[in-house]
């Protein structure tokens, strides 16, 4: 039986002071990092992958998902040379008339806030699940700092492996054969998108995950967009990842999109849910930036160490707690699930092994020097006249181990008559000695048991 557990948020009309409190330290923050789904995306008004685009078989038009027809385009799944090439004409018109509207969107308000967190200095990283590029186009300077786990559709490359891409400013030229689709079949040749819905080696396991990593260890603040890792997906364990990474910083996770992250996972995970749109969280943290004494948030001063967020949450918790009076409940920034408090069984105090901590009461023995206690076997031979010598023949225990008796033999740290002189037991004066178990007390130290080689 799975069980969902729900985040608690700071809605606006709701804690609108605890919500102002966050967004106030949201905008001192210096390092911030972004996890971001297809937010920019859709703010650009392009249309998402699993929306129909047009398939072109000849005279026919079919509909299909842009998500499926990268799937049967990709290498990974068809060799180029047996590929059909008016799906490749019909991903390529695709994929041209996104690059076209990603280049002439508009800036939208969470654009303008990562392009200002940019400008500032304040920007780690933006790790997107989007491939069209729109995150540079207020500030190109965005692009050093962005992770696409999908590819990048600016860049147009032959699917032939060993084919070098071509640059940004390049592929735009073929944009116009590209959307002169079926009819350009044989001019587009075997040129496609730099995409690719399948994610890597590199950038789940190689030098990618580690670039990611390291900028996150650097990040006092990692901001989650609009869930762009789904459960159980390929890339959810990454979200914990870079979590951790904040968090050994005394840094803080926070979600923000509209619709609450369910599971037991966020709460190991996220400090906090914003419940509103990114694109009104960009709009509260520019003005946040803005109505600041000092503008730039640049300058030094304590508040700024790398435990700021330690300091906030604590600031946010002693603002919110009740008056005397008030039944009121403020849920406060953390990720800790609330104490549960049950009785529990008392301490065991029954006797057990010194050495191994077996506490069967009828296989312990207890020292009259120092009062430890040993567990026990007793080794009782057949002593009777029909028993061959011990050199002859193995000896049988007359108190033979079944199945109700879990206890081995050979588990007892002493063995009583286990030694004998008249020869139907191991004879004491010949015996080789591995182990032996030593009673120490202030007056005695005697032997009590001894192991045969």
């Amino acid at each position: 039986m799975s069980t969902n557990h729900v985040l608690n948020g700071v809605r606006p009309e709701a804690a609108p002071a605890r919500l102002a409190q966050v967004i106030d330290a949201i905008a001192r923050t210096r390092h911030i990092m972004i996890a971001c789904g297809d937010t920019l995306t859709r703010e650009a008004s392009i249309t998402g992958i699993e929306d129909p685009v047009d398939v072109y078989y000849g005279r026919e038009t079919r509909r299909s998902s842009l998500q499926t027809l990268l799937r049967e385009c990709s290498p990974l799944q068809t060799s180029p040379d047996t590929l059909d090439q008016r799906l490749l004409a019909s991903l390529n018109a695709a994929m041209a008339k996104r690059r076209i509207a990603a280049r002439n969107c508009e800036a939208g308000p969470f654009l303008q806030f990562l392009s200002n967190l940019r400008t500032q200095g304040r920007l780690t990283a933006y790790l997107t699940t989007s491939f069209d590029g729109v995150e540079a186009v207020l500030n190109p300077d965005v692009d050093d700092r962005v992770f696409r786990l999908h590819g990048d559709n600016r860049t147009v490359r032959c699917c032939r492996t060993l084919c070098v891409a071509q640059s940004d400013e390049a592929s735009a030229v073929y944009d116009g054969k590209f959307l002169e689709a079926p009819s350009a079949v044989v001019q587009t040749g075997f040129g496609g998108p730099l995409c690719s819905l399948e994610l890597s080696e590199t950038t789940l396991m190689g030098e990618g995950k580690k670039r990611l990593l390291a900028s996150a260890a650097t990040s006092q603040l990692l901001l989650i967009v609009d869930c762009p890792f789904k459960p159980r997906g390929p890339i959810d364990g990454l979200r914990f990842d870079l979590a951790d990474e904040v968090h050994k910083g005394s840094g803080a996770v926070i979600h923000v999109g509209v619709e609450s992250i369910r599971g037991k996972a966020p709460y190991t995970a996220i400090d906090l849910h914003l419940p509103i749109t990114a694109a009104c969280f960009a709009e509260y943290v520019d003005r946040a930036v803005e109505q600041l004494a000092f503008g730039d948030t640049g300058t030094d001063g304590e508040e700024y160490d790398p435990e700021f967020w330690y300091d906030v949450s604590i600031s946010i918790f002693l603002s919110v707690l009740p008056e005397p009076g008030d039944h009121h409940h403020v849920q406060i920034v953390s990720n800790h699930l609330s104490s549960v408090a049950k009785n529990e069984e008392p301490l065991s105090l029954a006797q057990a092994c010194d050495h191994c901590s077996a506490s069967t009461p009828e296989y312990l023995a207890q020292c009259q020097i120092c009062q430890s206690h040993f567990c026990f076997r007793r080794a009782p031979y057949n002593e009777s006249p029909d028993v061959r010598l011990f050199g002859e023949v193995e000896l049988c225990f007359v108190d033979r181990i079944d199945n109700d008796d879990p206890f081995e033999y050979e588990d007892a740290w002493v063995v009583f008559d286990f030694y004998s002189k008249n020869g139907h037991r191991l004879a004491l004066a010949t015996s080789d000695f591995i182990q032996s178990i030593w009673c120490n007390s202030k007056d005695y130290l005697t032997l009590i048991a001894m192991w045969p080689q």
